[in-house]
C-alpha cells in the first residue's frame, strides 16, 4: 500500500495528489503529483516504487494559472508515458501541442503536460526524455481541457493513444491523440504526437464530470484496447439511446474498444436500480474484463455486499459496481457485486475512486470514501496500513479524513468463495488528519511476482 500521508499541514488546503502506478511496469518509477493553489509552479515527482522514500527524479512545470485542484482522474502512467491534466489552466494557447499562452485571462481553458520517455535508471534516478503541453487552442471559458486523462497502450514502447477529455458547457469532449517516440533526446526523444479526430458519444452525456480508464492492446487478457468512460451526469434511464434521459445524474459508465484501428462504441453500463444524482460514473477502473464503476452519491445505507440496493433513506453515502465485460456487448454485461462499506454512513461518498487489479488467483478492487470520519484505528507504517474490513473502530474521529476498502473475488478458490465478491480491508493513513481526504484518488497494479499493488492519494489536510 502505498500514500502520501504525512504528519504536517500542506501548504494549501486546495492541493490534489494522485499516486499513479504504472501498470505497464508497476515495479518502475512511481509517479506523485502535488498541486497548490498558492502557486503557479506544478509538482510532479518520481519516487521508487520498490523504497517509497526514494525521490528518483522531481519536475515541475510552471505556467501562469495557480495548480488549484485537478479531478481524480487528471493523471496517467502507462509505460514510457504519463500524463498530467490541468483543467484550471487561465490562459489559452496558440497550438495543440507545445503552444504558448496568448492572449487575456480566460478562465479554467485547461492544459495537459505530457511525459515521454519515462524510464528508471538503475535504483537511484528516473529519466524523463521530454515535457509536452497540450491544450485546445479554440477552448471556450469553461472549458477545462484535461479534467480527464487515459494512455492506451496499442504496441509496446512505441504506439499510443492519449484520451483528454473536456467538460464544455452543454457536453462532455473527448480529444485523443496518437503518440510515438520520436528524435532529439536519449531513447524516446521528443514524442510525435499527431492530433485525430474526437471519439463520439452516442447520446449528450451531459457536462461537468467525466472519469477515464484504459485497457491496453498488450493486456494480459488478450482483449483488444479499451477506454471506459465515466459519465456521472449522464441522465439517460437506460443503456441505449431509446431509453428517456429522465434519470437526473444517475450516471453510469460507456465502454469503446479499438477495432481495426477505429474506435467504436461498445455499449453502455447502469446501475440495475437506476436513482436519480447517485452520479455513477465519478470513477471507473478496468482490468482485463473486470470494470469498477463508482456511484458516491448512491442513498443507500447497506453496510453488506449485495444488500439494499434499492434503499434508499441514506445521503452521499456511495456505493461502487462491478461489471464483468460482455465481448460482444457491453450493455450486456453481467454485473458481479453491488458493493458497499462496512461501516457506511451518510456523507462519506464511498465510490469516489476506484481501482481495479488482478493476479492468477485473486481479483481486487479499491474504492475510496474520502469524506468518511470514522476516526481509528490507523494504518502501521512499517507493516500494513490495512486491516480487517470488519475491526472495531474507536479513538478519535476527526472530519473528511477518509479511508479505504477493499473487496477480493477469489478467481480459483482459495480464501473466498470462488466468483463470490466479498468485502477483505478497510485502510487508513498512518495517521489521522482533519480533512485529509484519504482516498480522494486510487490506483492498483499487479507485478510480474504477482503482487497487487494500491496507491493511494489525498487532497489535503491540517492535523
Amino acid at each position: 500500500m502505498l500514500s502520501n500521508n504525512t504528519d504536517v499541514c500542506p501548504i494549501s488546503f486546495s492541493m490534489a495528489s494522485h499516486v499513479v502506478l504504472n501498470k505497464r511496469n508497476p515495479a518502475g518509477p512511481l509517479l506523485v503529483t502535488l498541486q497548490s493553489d498558492a502557486s503557479t509552479a506544478k509538482d510532479a515527482t518520481y519516487y521508487s516504487a520498490t523504497n517509497t522514500t526514494k525521490v528518483l527524479k522531481a519536475m515541475r512545470w510552471t505556467s501562469s494559472s495557480q495548480g488549484s485542484l485537478p479531478s481524480p482522474s487528471a493523471a496517467a502512467f502507462a509505460g514510457p508515458l504519463a500524463i498530467l491534466g490541468f483543467p484550471f489552466e487561465d490562459r489559452v494557447r496558440t497550438l495543440a501541442v507545445n503552444g504558448t499562452e496568448a492572449g487575456a485571462t480566460t478562465p479554467n481553458v485547461g492544459a495537459a503536460l505530457l511525459h515521454s520517455g519515462v524510464s528508471a535508471v538503475g535504483a537511484s534516478a528516473a529519466h524523463v526524455a521530454a515535457q509536452t503541453v497540450l491544450a485546445h487552442p479554440l477552448s471556450p471559458d469553461g472549458y477545462s481541457y484535461g479534467y480527464a486523462v487515459a494512455i492506451v497502450e496499442l504496441t509496446a514502447d512505441a504506439v499510443y493513444h492519449v484520451a483528454v477529455a473536456a467538460i464544455a458547457a452543454d457536453a462532455v469532449v473527448l480529444h485523443l491523440y496518437r503518440v510515438e517516440p520520436g528524435g532529439g533526446g536519449v531513447g524516446w526523444g521528443a514524442p510525435v504526437v499527431t492530433q485525430l479526430s474526437n471519439i463520439t458519444a452516442p447520446w449528450a452525456w451531459g457536462a461537468s464530470d467525466v472519469a477515464l480508464a484504459a485497457r491496453h492492446a498488450t493486456d494480459p487478457s488478450g482483449l483488444p484496447a479499451a477506454l471506459v468512460v465515466g459519465t456521472s451526469r449522464d441522465s439517460r434511464c437506460g443503456v441505449t439511446a431509446g431509453w428517456p434521459a429522465t434519470c437526473v445524474a444517475a450516471g453510469g459508465a460507456h465502454v469503446y474498444t479499438h477495432v481495426a484501428g477505429v474506435w467504436v462504441w461498445q455499449g453502455a453500463l447502469k446501475a440495475p436500480v437506476v436513482k436519480n444524482n447517485a452520479f455513477c460514473g465519478t470513477a471507473v477502473a478496468i482490468t482485463g474484463a473486470l470494470v469498477a464503476v463508482g456511484c458516491p452519491s448512491d442513498t443507500s445505507p447497506s453496510t453488506l455486499v449485495d444488500v439494499g440496493e434499492g434503499w434508499a433513506n441514506g445521503s452521499d453515502v456511495g456505493s461502487a459496481h462491478v461489471w464483468r465485460l460482455d465481448a460482444a456487448n457491453a450493455s450486456q454485461s453481467v454485473r458481479e457485486a453491488y458493493l458497499k462499506a462496512f461501516r457506511a454512513l451518510s456523507g462519506q461518498r464511498f465510490g469516489t475512486s476506484v481501482a481495479v487489479a488482478a493476479n492468477a488467483t485473486r481479483e481486487v478492487v479499491a474504492v475510496g470514501a474520502p469524506w468518511a470520519s470514522t476516526g481509528a484505528p490507523y494504518g502501521n507504517v512499517t507493516s500494513s496500513f490495512a486491516m480487517r474490513y470488519d475491526e472495531p473502530v474507536a479513538g478519535s474521529v476527526l472530519a473528511s479524513e477518509g479511508e479505504v476498502w477493499t473487496f477480493m473475488r477469489e478467481a480459483t478458490g482459495g480464501g473466498g468463495s470462488a466468483g463470490t465478491w466479498e468485502a477483505a480491508h478497510r485502510v487508513k493513513p498512518p495517521a489521522g488528519l482533519d480533512n485529509e481526504m484519504f482516498g480522494w484518488t486510487l490506483a492498483a497494479a499487479t507485478t510480474a511476482a504477482g503482487d497487487v499493488m494500491v496507491g493511494v492519494g489525498t487532497r489535503g489536510g491540517c492535523g
